[in-house]
Protein backbone atom coordinates (compact mmCIF):
# COMPACT_ATOMS: atom_id res chain seq x y z
CA UNK A 1 0.00 0.00 0.00
CA UNK A 2 1.28 3.62 -0.59
CA UNK A 3 1.12 5.85 1.83
CA UNK A 4 -0.58 8.97 1.34
CA UNK A 5 0.40 12.72 1.37
CA UNK A 6 -2.27 14.26 3.93
CA UNK A 7 -4.02 17.43 1.78
CA UNK A 8 -5.41 20.42 3.30
CA UNK A 9 -7.73 22.85 1.63
CA UNK A 10 -7.21 26.15 2.09
CA UNK A 11 -9.50 29.19 0.80
CA UNK A 12 -10.23 31.85 3.18
CA UNK A 13 -11.68 35.24 3.13
CA UNK A 14 -9.80 36.12 6.58
CA UNK A 15 -6.35 35.43 6.39
CA UNK A 16 -5.53 36.36 10.12
CA UNK A 17 -2.89 33.78 11.45
CA UNK A 18 -3.34 32.04 8.20
CA UNK A 19 0.81 31.81 7.53
CA UNK A 20 0.77 30.16 11.07
CA UNK A 21 -1.33 27.33 10.58
CA UNK A 22 0.25 26.85 6.62
CA UNK A 23 3.33 26.65 7.81
CA UNK A 24 3.08 23.89 10.01
CA UNK A 25 1.27 22.22 7.15
CA UNK A 26 4.40 23.37 5.16
CA UNK A 27 6.84 21.71 7.68
CA UNK A 28 4.34 18.57 8.34
CA UNK A 29 4.82 17.62 4.83
CA UNK A 30 1.21 18.36 3.74
CA UNK A 31 0.07 19.54 0.62
CA UNK A 32 -1.82 22.16 0.76
CA UNK A 33 -4.64 23.04 -2.00
CA UNK A 34 -5.80 26.33 -3.04
CA UNK A 35 -6.79 28.83 -5.55
CA UNK A 36 -7.34 32.30 -5.94
CA UNK A 37 -6.89 35.28 -3.79
CA UNK A 38 -5.88 32.48 -1.09
CA UNK A 39 -2.94 30.74 -3.49
CA UNK A 40 -1.40 34.09 -4.12
CA UNK A 41 -1.21 35.75 -0.58
CA UNK A 42 0.57 32.39 0.11
CA UNK A 43 2.49 32.64 -2.83
CA UNK A 44 3.93 36.15 -1.61
CA UNK A 45 4.84 34.10 1.96
CA UNK A 46 6.89 31.52 0.04
CA UNK A 47 4.18 28.97 0.86
CA UNK A 48 4.15 25.53 -1.19
CA UNK A 49 0.64 24.78 -3.12
CA UNK A 50 -0.96 22.84 -5.29
CA UNK A 51 -3.52 25.15 -7.87
CA UNK A 52 -6.91 23.25 -7.42
CA UNK A 53 -8.39 24.19 -10.17
CA UNK A 54 -11.72 22.66 -8.80
CA UNK A 55 -12.04 25.50 -6.43
CA UNK A 56 -12.22 27.58 -9.50
CA UNK A 57 -16.05 27.20 -9.86
CA UNK A 58 -16.06 30.11 -12.96
CA UNK A 59 -13.87 27.56 -14.92
CA UNK A 60 -14.46 23.73 -13.57
CA UNK A 61 -17.36 22.23 -15.08
CA UNK A 62 -20.10 20.69 -12.34
CA UNK A 63 -18.92 17.31 -12.51
CA UNK A 64 -15.31 18.30 -11.50
CA UNK A 65 -16.55 20.34 -8.62
CA UNK A 66 -18.99 16.96 -7.40
CA UNK A 67 -15.83 14.87 -8.07
CA UNK A 68 -13.77 16.85 -5.80
CA UNK A 69 -16.45 16.93 -3.52
CA UNK A 70 -16.56 13.93 -3.00
CA UNK A 71 -13.16 13.26 -2.29
CA UNK A 72 -13.55 15.49 1.24
CA UNK A 73 -16.85 13.12 1.59
CA UNK A 74 -14.67 9.75 1.00
CA UNK A 75 -11.72 10.62 2.87
CA UNK A 76 -10.76 8.16 5.88
CA UNK A 77 -8.91 8.63 8.91
CA UNK A 78 -6.78 5.44 7.81
CA UNK A 79 -3.06 6.66 6.68
CA UNK A 80 -4.08 4.80 3.78
CA UNK A 81 -6.09 4.33 1.13
CA UNK A 82 -6.94 1.41 -1.82
CA UNK A 83 -6.90 4.20 -4.12
CA UNK A 84 -3.72 5.08 -5.56
CA UNK A 85 -4.46 8.71 -5.95
CA UNK A 86 -2.26 10.78 -3.65
CA UNK A 87 -4.76 13.78 -3.81
CA UNK A 88 -8.03 11.52 -2.43
CA UNK A 89 -6.90 11.69 1.15
CA UNK A 90 -8.21 15.79 2.20
CA UNK A 91 -7.98 15.51 5.46
CA UNK A 92 -8.38 19.25 6.54
CA UNK A 93 -10.56 21.98 5.19
CA UNK A 94 -9.42 25.67 6.53
CA UNK A 95 -12.28 27.73 4.72
CA UNK A 96 -14.39 30.66 5.64
CA UNK A 97 -16.43 33.20 4.46
CA UNK A 98 -18.04 36.22 5.54
CA UNK A 99 -22.13 35.88 5.72
CA UNK A 100 -23.65 38.76 3.91
CA UNK A 101 -26.66 40.70 3.27
CA UNK A 102 -27.01 41.12 -0.75
CA UNK A 103 -28.90 44.17 -1.88
CA UNK A 104 -28.73 44.22 -5.52
CA UNK A 105 -26.71 42.98 -8.35
CA UNK A 106 -24.57 46.20 -9.17
CA UNK A 107 -22.92 45.37 -5.33
CA UNK A 108 -19.29 44.90 -6.70
CA UNK A 109 -18.92 41.59 -4.53
CA UNK A 110 -22.19 39.78 -6.06
CA UNK A 111 -20.49 37.72 -8.03
CA UNK A 112 -17.98 36.68 -5.21
CA UNK A 113 -20.66 36.00 -3.31
CA UNK A 114 -22.88 34.30 -6.02
CA UNK A 115 -20.00 31.91 -7.10
CA UNK A 116 -17.26 31.07 -4.76
CA UNK A 117 -19.15 31.81 -1.58
CA UNK A 118 -21.63 28.76 -1.91
CA UNK A 119 -19.09 26.35 -3.24
CA UNK A 120 -17.49 27.37 -0.28
CA UNK A 121 -20.53 26.46 1.82
CA UNK A 122 -21.05 23.20 -0.04
CA UNK A 123 -17.41 21.94 0.86
CA UNK A 124 -18.17 23.14 4.32
CA UNK A 125 -21.44 20.73 4.76
CA UNK A 126 -19.26 17.95 3.14
CA UNK A 127 -16.69 18.64 6.08
CA UNK A 128 -19.03 18.56 8.47
CA UNK A 129 -21.00 15.59 7.63
CA UNK A 130 -17.08 13.27 7.68
CA UNK A 131 -16.14 15.66 10.98
CA UNK A 132 -14.40 12.79 12.38
CA UNK A 133 -12.04 12.21 9.47
CA UNK A 134 -11.70 15.79 8.23
CA UNK A 135 -10.61 19.01 10.29
CA UNK A 136 -12.98 21.81 9.27
CA UNK A 137 -11.40 25.30 10.27
CA UNK A 138 -13.49 27.86 9.98
CA UNK A 139 -12.31 30.37 12.83
CA UNK A 140 -8.66 31.27 12.72
CA UNK A 141 -8.86 31.79 16.93
CA UNK A 142 -8.73 27.48 16.10
CA UNK A 143 -5.86 27.78 14.04
CA UNK A 144 -3.07 27.97 17.34
CA UNK A 145 -5.12 24.48 19.17
CA UNK A 146 -5.53 22.67 15.91
CA UNK A 147 -1.91 23.04 15.34
CA UNK A 148 -0.80 22.04 18.82
CA UNK A 149 -3.03 18.74 18.55
CA UNK A 150 -2.01 17.40 15.35
CA UNK A 151 1.89 18.46 16.43
CA UNK A 152 1.37 15.43 19.10
CA UNK A 153 -1.01 13.23 17.05
CA UNK A 154 -3.73 14.04 19.61
CA UNK A 155 -7.03 15.65 17.81
CA UNK A 156 -9.46 14.64 19.94
CA UNK A 157 -12.97 13.73 19.23
CA UNK A 158 -14.25 16.37 21.28
CA UNK A 159 -12.13 19.48 19.48
CA UNK A 160 -13.61 17.89 15.98
CA UNK A 161 -17.39 17.79 17.63
CA UNK A 162 -16.25 21.82 18.55
CA UNK A 163 -15.20 22.21 15.15
CA UNK A 164 -17.79 21.13 13.47
CA UNK A 165 -20.30 22.94 15.64
CA UNK A 166 -18.25 26.40 14.89
CA UNK A 167 -18.39 25.46 11.01
CA UNK A 168 -22.62 24.44 11.39
CA UNK A 169 -22.56 28.00 12.80
CA UNK A 170 -21.10 29.62 9.75
CA UNK A 171 -22.96 27.69 7.72
CA UNK A 172 -26.61 28.74 9.36
CA UNK A 173 -25.63 32.12 9.12
CA UNK A 174 -24.56 31.97 5.60
CA UNK A 175 -28.05 30.17 5.00
CA UNK A 176 -29.94 32.96 7.07
CA UNK A 177 -28.55 35.69 5.17
CA UNK A 178 -29.19 34.40 1.74
CA UNK A 179 -32.63 34.00 3.14
CA UNK A 180 -33.23 37.09 4.24
CA UNK A 181 -31.96 38.83 1.57
CA UNK A 182 -34.50 37.01 -0.46
CA UNK A 183 -37.34 37.23 1.20
CA UNK A 184 -36.92 40.92 1.89
CA UNK A 185 -36.81 41.64 -1.35
CA UNK A 186 -39.76 39.36 -2.40
CA UNK A 187 -42.92 40.75 -3.15
CA UNK A 188 -44.31 37.38 -2.21
CA UNK A 189 -43.25 37.00 1.20
CA UNK A 190 -44.39 37.83 4.89
CA UNK A 191 -42.67 40.34 6.70
CA UNK A 192 -42.73 37.76 9.58
CA UNK A 193 -40.94 34.91 8.52
CA UNK A 194 -41.70 31.14 9.70
CA UNK A 195 -38.30 31.13 11.26
CA UNK A 196 -36.25 34.35 12.34
CA UNK A 197 -32.80 33.82 10.83
CA UNK A 198 -30.97 37.00 10.40
CA UNK A 199 -27.66 36.27 10.80
CA UNK A 200 -25.27 38.65 13.52
CA UNK A 201 -21.04 38.30 14.15
CA UNK A 202 -19.52 38.96 17.01
CA UNK A 203 -18.12 42.31 16.79
CA UNK A 204 -16.63 42.23 20.28
CA UNK A 205 -16.55 41.03 24.27
CA UNK A 206 -17.80 43.68 26.23
CA UNK A 207 -15.84 45.07 29.33
CA UNK A 208 -18.87 44.02 31.31
CA UNK A 209 -22.45 43.81 31.48
CA UNK A 210 -25.29 45.92 33.01
CA UNK A 211 -23.98 44.93 35.80
CA UNK A 212 -20.23 44.11 36.69
CA UNK A 213 -20.61 40.71 37.52
CA UNK A 214 -22.57 40.06 33.97
CA UNK A 215 -20.44 39.35 31.25
CA UNK A 216 -21.83 41.00 27.77
CA UNK A 217 -20.84 40.75 23.92
CA UNK A 218 -21.80 43.01 21.12
CA UNK A 219 -22.90 40.91 17.77
CA UNK A 220 -23.41 43.30 14.48
CA UNK A 221 -25.83 42.55 11.41
CA UNK A 222 -23.77 40.87 9.08
CA UNK A 223 -23.30 42.89 5.66
CA UNK A 224 -22.26 46.17 6.97
CA UNK A 225 -25.70 47.24 7.94
CA UNK A 226 -26.89 48.95 10.69
CA UNK A 227 -25.60 51.74 13.36
CA UNK A 228 -23.60 49.17 14.87
CA UNK A 229 -21.64 48.38 12.43
CA UNK A 230 -21.57 52.40 12.01
CA UNK A 231 -19.60 52.61 15.23
CA UNK A 232 -15.75 53.18 15.53
CA UNK A 233 -14.21 53.08 19.09
CA UNK A 234 -11.94 55.99 18.60
CA UNK A 235 -10.20 56.49 22.37
CA UNK A 236 -11.00 54.83 25.94
CA UNK A 237 -11.41 51.43 27.16
CA UNK A 238 -13.77 48.71 25.63
CA UNK A 239 -17.12 49.55 25.96
CA UNK A 240 -19.34 48.41 28.75
CA UNK A 241 -22.71 47.11 27.99
CA UNK A 242 -24.34 50.32 29.33
CA UNK A 243 -22.06 52.35 27.14
CA UNK A 244 -23.01 50.36 23.86
CA UNK A 245 -26.49 50.85 24.92
CA UNK A 246 -26.97 54.25 25.53
CA UNK A 247 -24.82 55.54 22.89
CA UNK A 248 -26.50 53.47 20.03
CA UNK A 249 -30.02 54.77 21.54
CA UNK A 250 -28.62 58.28 21.50
CA UNK A 251 -27.53 57.51 18.30
CA UNK A 252 -30.44 56.63 16.89
CA UNK A 253 -32.60 59.52 18.39
CA UNK A 254 -30.21 61.98 16.70
CA UNK A 255 -30.69 59.96 13.09
CA UNK A 256 -34.85 59.27 13.43
CA UNK A 257 -34.78 63.43 13.77
CA UNK A 258 -32.58 64.24 10.88
CA UNK A 259 -34.23 61.08 8.83
CA UNK A 260 -37.48 62.92 9.67
CA UNK A 261 -37.08 66.46 9.03
CA UNK A 262 -34.02 66.50 6.69
CA UNK A 263 -36.29 67.91 3.85
CA UNK A 264 -39.46 69.85 4.29
CA UNK A 265 -42.08 68.29 5.99
CA UNK A 266 -45.55 68.73 4.21
CA UNK A 267 -48.15 67.03 6.56
CA UNK A 268 -51.93 66.34 6.03
CA UNK A 269 -54.19 68.34 8.26
CA UNK A 270 -57.61 69.52 8.69
CA UNK A 271 -59.19 71.76 10.74
CA UNK A 272 -62.14 71.08 13.11
CA UNK A 273 -64.70 72.46 10.40
CA UNK A 274 -63.08 70.07 8.02
CA UNK A 275 -60.90 72.54 5.89
CA UNK A 276 -58.04 70.40 4.50
CA UNK A 277 -54.53 72.02 4.06
CA UNK A 278 -50.91 71.63 4.56
CA UNK A 279 -48.90 72.09 7.91
CA UNK A 280 -45.07 72.84 7.29
CA UNK A 281 -42.28 71.72 9.39
CA UNK A 282 -39.09 73.09 8.32
CA UNK A 283 -36.25 71.43 7.39
CA UNK A 284 -33.04 70.69 10.12
CA UNK A 285 -30.48 71.86 8.02
CA UNK A 286 -27.65 74.24 9.39
CA UNK A 287 -28.45 73.31 12.91
CA UNK A 288 -27.16 70.71 15.24
CA UNK A 289 -28.68 68.46 17.52
CA UNK A 290 -27.15 67.28 21.14
CA UNK A 291 -29.19 64.55 23.43
CA UNK A 292 -27.97 62.80 26.82
CA UNK A 293 -28.94 59.73 27.63
CA UNK A 294 -28.67 57.69 30.72
CA UNK A 295 -30.01 54.29 31.59
CA UNK A 296 -31.46 54.36 27.72
CA UNK A 297 -33.53 57.52 29.46
CA UNK A 298 -33.02 61.08 27.74
CA UNK A 299 -32.19 63.29 30.33
CA UNK A 300 -31.21 66.64 28.09
CA UNK A 301 -31.81 67.17 24.49
CA UNK A 302 -31.64 70.95 22.75
CA UNK A 303 -31.05 72.28 18.79
CA UNK A 304 -29.42 75.00 18.15
CA UNK A 305 -27.71 76.58 14.90
CA UNK A 306 -23.77 75.58 16.23
CA UNK A 307 -22.72 72.35 18.70
CA UNK A 308 -21.89 74.40 21.88
CA UNK A 309 -25.18 76.04 22.18
CA UNK A 310 -26.88 73.16 21.50
CA UNK A 311 -25.10 71.00 24.31
CA UNK A 312 -25.85 74.02 27.04
CA UNK A 313 -29.47 73.71 25.66
CA UNK A 314 -29.20 69.92 26.23
CA UNK A 315 -27.76 70.49 29.85
CA UNK A 316 -31.02 73.45 30.58
CA UNK A 317 -33.16 69.93 32.07
CA UNK A 318 -30.90 68.67 34.85
CA UNK A 319 -26.99 68.34 35.18
CA UNK A 320 -27.30 66.27 38.57
CA UNK A 321 -27.98 63.45 36.58
CA UNK A 322 -25.30 63.26 33.62
CA UNK A 323 -22.67 61.80 35.60
CA UNK A 324 -21.82 58.42 33.70
CA UNK A 325 -24.23 59.98 30.56
CA UNK A 326 -23.59 59.37 27.04
CA UNK A 327 -23.89 62.29 24.73
CA UNK A 328 -25.08 62.15 21.14
CA UNK A 329 -23.97 65.21 18.75
CA UNK A 330 -25.13 65.45 15.13
CA UNK A 331 -21.99 67.24 13.67
CA UNK A 332 -18.32 66.48 14.30
CA UNK A 333 -17.53 67.93 17.83
CA UNK A 334 -14.46 70.86 17.45
CA UNK A 335 -12.31 71.87 20.26
CA UNK A 336 -15.08 74.62 21.67
CA UNK A 337 -17.64 71.80 22.17
CA UNK A 338 -14.77 69.34 23.53
CA UNK A 339 -13.89 71.75 26.25
CA UNK A 340 -17.41 72.03 27.46
CA UNK A 341 -17.92 68.13 27.69
CA UNK A 342 -14.82 67.25 29.82
CA UNK A 343 -16.41 69.92 32.21
CA UNK A 344 -19.03 66.75 33.07
CA UNK A 345 -17.88 62.75 33.34
CA UNK A 346 -19.49 62.30 30.21
CA UNK A 347 -18.79 58.09 29.89
CA UNK A 348 -19.07 58.49 26.15
CA UNK A 349 -19.74 60.79 23.11
CA UNK A 350 -20.74 59.81 20.04
CA UNK A 351 -20.71 62.00 16.66
CA UNK A 352 -19.57 61.93 13.24
CA UNK A 353 -16.56 63.12 13.69
CA UNK A 354 -13.56 64.64 15.96
CA UNK A 355 -11.26 67.33 14.93
CA UNK A 356 -7.90 66.93 15.75
CA UNK A 357 -7.76 69.79 18.36
CA UNK A 358 -10.96 67.82 19.64
CA UNK A 359 -9.58 64.69 20.07
CA UNK A 360 -6.12 65.70 21.69
CA UNK A 361 -8.40 67.69 24.29
CA UNK A 362 -9.70 64.44 24.81
CA UNK A 363 -6.75 62.74 25.23
CA UNK A 364 -6.13 63.74 28.65
CA UNK A 365 -9.66 62.17 29.40
CA UNK A 366 -9.22 58.98 28.75
CA UNK A 367 -12.31 57.48 30.45
CA UNK A 368 -14.27 59.24 27.83
CA UNK A 369 -14.54 56.62 24.95
CA UNK A 370 -15.31 58.25 21.79
CA UNK A 371 -17.45 56.74 19.28
CA UNK A 372 -17.23 58.05 15.76
CA UNK A 373 -20.77 57.17 13.84
CA UNK A 374 -20.95 56.75 9.95
CA UNK A 375 -24.21 58.23 9.18
CA UNK A 376 -28.20 56.65 10.19
CA UNK A 377 -29.45 53.55 9.70
CA UNK A 378 -32.82 52.52 9.35
CA UNK A 379 -33.15 49.52 11.69
CA UNK A 380 -35.24 46.13 9.88
CA UNK A 381 -37.81 45.50 13.28
CA UNK A 382 -38.24 45.92 17.28
CA UNK A 383 -37.51 42.47 19.21
CA UNK A 384 -37.74 42.11 22.75
CA UNK A 385 -35.89 38.59 24.13
CA UNK A 386 -38.14 36.45 25.63
CA UNK A 387 -37.57 33.18 27.77
CA UNK A 388 -38.03 30.56 24.94
CA UNK A 389 -39.06 32.91 22.02
CA UNK A 390 -38.27 36.92 20.79
CA UNK A 391 -41.34 38.98 20.57
CA UNK A 392 -41.01 41.02 16.72
CA UNK A 393 -42.55 43.89 15.54
CA UNK A 394 -42.10 46.60 12.66
CA UNK A 395 -40.30 49.70 13.75
CA UNK A 396 -42.16 52.83 15.09
CA UNK A 397 -40.27 55.29 13.11
CA UNK A 398 -43.33 57.69 11.67
CA UNK A 399 -43.74 60.47 13.60
CA UNK A 400 -47.49 61.15 12.19
CA UNK A 401 -49.66 61.12 8.77
CA UNK A 402 -52.22 62.95 9.25
CA UNK A 403 -52.59 65.98 11.56
CA UNK A 404 -55.38 67.28 13.66
CA UNK A 405 -56.59 70.86 14.95
CA UNK A 406 -59.02 70.13 17.19
CA UNK A 407 -58.77 73.95 18.67
CA UNK A 408 -59.98 77.29 16.89
CA UNK A 409 -56.11 78.20 17.57
CA UNK A 410 -53.85 76.86 14.91
CA UNK A 411 -50.09 76.31 16.37
CA UNK A 412 -47.44 79.10 14.96
CA UNK A 413 -44.43 77.92 12.99
CA UNK A 414 -42.28 78.21 15.92
CA UNK A 415 -44.62 75.68 17.87
CA UNK A 416 -45.44 73.27 15.00
CA UNK A 417 -40.79 72.60 14.56
CA UNK A 418 -40.52 72.56 18.52
CA UNK A 419 -43.93 70.02 18.83
CA UNK A 420 -42.06 67.66 15.80
CA UNK A 421 -38.62 68.03 18.02
CA UNK A 422 -41.03 66.56 21.07
CA UNK A 423 -42.24 63.94 19.21
CA UNK A 424 -39.10 62.29 18.26
CA UNK A 425 -38.47 62.66 22.26
CA UNK A 426 -41.52 60.50 23.20
CA UNK A 427 -41.46 58.33 20.26
CA UNK A 428 -38.97 55.85 21.67
CA UNK A 429 -39.27 56.26 25.71
CA UNK A 430 -41.11 54.48 28.04
CA UNK A 431 -44.74 55.00 27.73
CA UNK A 432 -46.60 56.92 28.98
CA UNK A 433 -44.51 59.53 27.97
CA UNK A 434 -44.57 63.68 28.02
CA UNK A 435 -42.35 66.15 27.01
CA UNK A 436 -42.38 69.75 27.60
CA UNK A 437 -39.71 71.85 25.60
CA UNK A 438 -39.12 75.35 25.38
CA UNK A 439 -36.53 77.41 23.08
CA UNK A 440 -36.10 73.79 21.37
CA UNK A 441 -34.91 72.26 24.61
CA UNK A 442 -36.27 69.92 27.28
CA UNK A 443 -37.65 71.57 30.23
CA UNK A 444 -39.15 68.22 31.63
CA UNK A 445 -39.34 64.96 30.39
CA UNK A 446 -41.20 62.03 31.92
CA UNK A 447 -41.33 58.33 30.67
CA UNK A 448 -41.93 54.78 32.30
CA UNK A 449 -44.99 55.58 34.56
CA UNK A 450 -47.73 53.02 34.01
CA UNK A 451 -50.95 55.91 34.47
CA UNK A 452 -51.76 59.44 31.85
CA UNK A 453 -52.26 61.47 34.75
CA UNK A 454 -48.75 60.15 37.05
CA UNK A 455 -46.48 61.11 33.91
CA UNK A 456 -48.43 64.32 33.51
CA UNK A 457 -47.58 64.89 37.19
CA UNK A 458 -43.95 64.44 36.84
CA UNK A 459 -43.01 66.54 33.87
CA UNK A 460 -45.35 69.23 35.62
CA UNK A 461 -42.76 68.95 38.33
CA UNK A 462 -39.81 68.55 36.26
CA UNK A 463 -40.73 71.86 34.03
CA UNK A 464 -41.18 73.74 37.08
CA UNK A 465 -37.59 72.44 38.34
CA UNK A 466 -35.88 73.82 35.49
CA UNK A 467 -37.32 76.91 35.62
CA UNK A 468 -36.42 77.22 39.04
CA UNK A 469 -33.25 76.63 38.43
CA UNK A 470 -32.63 78.67 35.29
CA UNK A 471 -35.10 81.68 37.00
CA UNK A 472 -31.78 83.95 38.20
CA UNK A 473 -30.15 83.89 34.50
CA UNK A 474 -33.65 83.90 32.95
CA UNK A 475 -34.24 87.63 34.56
CA UNK A 476 -37.45 86.03 36.64
CA UNK A 477 -38.51 83.80 33.52
CA UNK A 478 -41.30 81.80 34.79
CA UNK A 479 -42.84 80.88 31.42
CA UNK A 480 -42.74 76.39 31.50
CA UNK A 481 -42.28 75.73 28.25
CA UNK A 482 -43.73 76.34 24.75
CA UNK A 483 -45.11 73.14 23.53
CA UNK A 484 -46.42 69.46 25.21
CA UNK A 485 -45.85 66.59 23.39
CA UNK A 486 -47.51 62.71 24.58
CA UNK A 487 -46.90 59.66 23.10
CA UNK A 488 -51.06 58.91 23.95
CA UNK A 489 -54.30 60.62 24.57
CA UNK A 490 -54.33 62.92 28.03
CA UNK A 491 -57.30 64.12 29.95
CA UNK A 492 -58.11 67.74 31.27
CA UNK A 493 -55.98 67.62 34.61
CA UNK A 494 -54.70 69.83 37.10
CA UNK A 495 -51.19 69.20 35.74
CA UNK A 496 -52.06 70.41 31.95
CA UNK A 497 -53.97 73.66 33.89
CA UNK A 498 -50.32 74.42 34.93
CA UNK A 499 -48.80 73.52 32.25
CA UNK A 500 -50.90 76.24 30.28
CA UNK A 501 -50.71 78.22 32.81
CA UNK A 502 -47.16 78.14 32.65
CA UNK A 503 -47.03 79.14 29.30
CA UNK A 504 -47.62 75.80 27.30
CA UNK A 505 -49.18 77.43 24.05
CA UNK A 506 -49.42 74.51 21.77
CA UNK A 507 -49.99 70.66 22.62
CA UNK A 508 -49.70 67.50 20.50
CA UNK A 509 -51.57 64.04 21.80
CA UNK A 510 -53.32 61.50 19.57
CA UNK A 511 -56.88 62.34 21.24
CA UNK A 512 -58.79 59.37 21.26
CA UNK A 513 -60.58 59.72 25.04
CA UNK A 514 -64.24 60.43 26.61
CA UNK A 515 -63.16 63.71 28.00
CA UNK A 516 -61.95 65.07 24.98
CA UNK A 517 -64.11 67.85 24.36
CA UNK A 518 -63.72 68.89 27.83
CA UNK A 519 -59.90 69.74 27.76
CA UNK A 520 -60.81 70.87 23.71
CA UNK A 521 -62.59 73.57 25.38
CA UNK A 522 -60.28 74.09 28.10
CA UNK A 523 -57.63 75.29 25.18
CA UNK A 524 -59.94 77.95 23.24
CA UNK A 525 -60.64 79.13 26.71
CA UNK A 526 -56.82 79.68 27.15
CA UNK A 527 -55.98 80.35 23.32
CA UNK A 528 -53.64 76.89 23.29
CA UNK A 529 -53.94 75.07 20.41
CA UNK A 530 -53.84 71.39 20.04
CA UNK A 531 -52.87 68.96 17.75
CA UNK A 532 -54.52 65.01 17.47
CA UNK A 533 -52.00 63.13 15.35
CA UNK A 534 -54.30 59.79 15.30
CA UNK A 535 -51.05 57.86 15.94
CA UNK A 536 -50.08 56.46 19.47
CA UNK A 537 -46.21 56.25 20.15
CA UNK A 538 -45.89 53.01 23.05
CA UNK A 539 -43.08 51.45 23.96
CA UNK A 540 -42.44 49.30 26.35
Amino acid sequence: MKVMKKSAVVFVENRESLLHLCSYLQEADWQILSFGDTAEYLKANDIPYKAERNLDVSSSSISDSSAFIQKILLTSHSEYSRNADTDNNVRLLCLNCTPKLMHTKHDPSASYYEEYVPFIISLIRTGVINYKNVLILTDPADYNEAVIQMRTNSVSMEFRQYLMGKALNLVSAYDAAVSFSILRASPYADPFSNYLMIPYKKKRVLQHGANEQQSSALYSLCGGEGTVNGIKLLQGNIPTYAVVSDSTYAWERVGNLYMNLKTQMAVESENRDGYKFNTQIMPLTGTVFCIIVKHKLIVGAGIATNSVDSFKKALNYDTTVINNASIACSAAVDADLAREIIKYEFTSVIAPGFTEEARNIFSEHQVVRLLQANGFEKKHYDAENMNGGILVQSVDDIMFEKLFICTQKRPSQEEMNQLAFGIIMVMNAHSYAAVVIKDNAITGISSGFGSRIKTLQNVTYEAKQTMKKHRDENNGDEKLGDVLVCDSAIPLCDSVKELIDGGVKAIMQTGGLLEDKELIDYCDEKGVSMIYTGRTHYHY
